[in-house]
């Protein structure tokens, strides 16, 4: 059930940062507040360690990048909602899927950038407004490819 928070949240997410360029705080807020009550429903004792152990390792993978101003703090706290639903070793992963399928989207974005001004505007110029790269796309890919596993 709690992969299922993560995942609902994450796509709403997707959504806002597409559209919006941002990660409501209320959406992560019902994200946290959900995924909490249902550790506590399910295993009052461990299930509140559990989840609080994967923010830890959430915040201590994405504070960093946030303090250099490489992603906004939407992003940091929506994989805070990941690390309360999946635990602190599974985090880890997700992360790792997460930064492979950034880089991997950045430049395939800025590749079809670069290809398409020879022929006119770009139709991906949109994710690279200013440099700003909606990060949950990558979050949401590596919760994905996680899930699949």
């Amino acid at each position: 059930m709690q992969l299922t928070i993560a995942f609902v949240v994450v796509a709403v997410a997707l959504y806002f940062d597409l559209k919006y360029r941002r990660v409501p705080n209320w959406l992560v807020g019902v994200g946290l507040c959900s995924s909490l009550l249902l550790a506590l429903v399910i295993n009052p004792s461990g299930g509140l360690v559990f989840g609080l152990l994967g923010i830890v390792v959430a915040l201590l993978i994405f504070l960093p990048p946030y303090l250099l101003k490489y992603m906004g703090a939407g992003d940091a706290k929506l994989f805070c909602v990941i690390g309360m639903c999946i635990g602190p070793a599974n985090t880890i992963m997700v992360a790792l899927y997460t930064s492979i399928a950034g880089g991997f989207i950045i430049a395939c974005v800025y590749g079809l950038n670069k290809a398409s001004k020879h022929f006119g505007r770009s139709p991906f110029e949109s994710l690279l407004v200013k440099g700003n790269f909606p990060y949950v796309l990558a979050i949401f890919t590596g919760y994905l490819v996680f899930l699949m596993q």
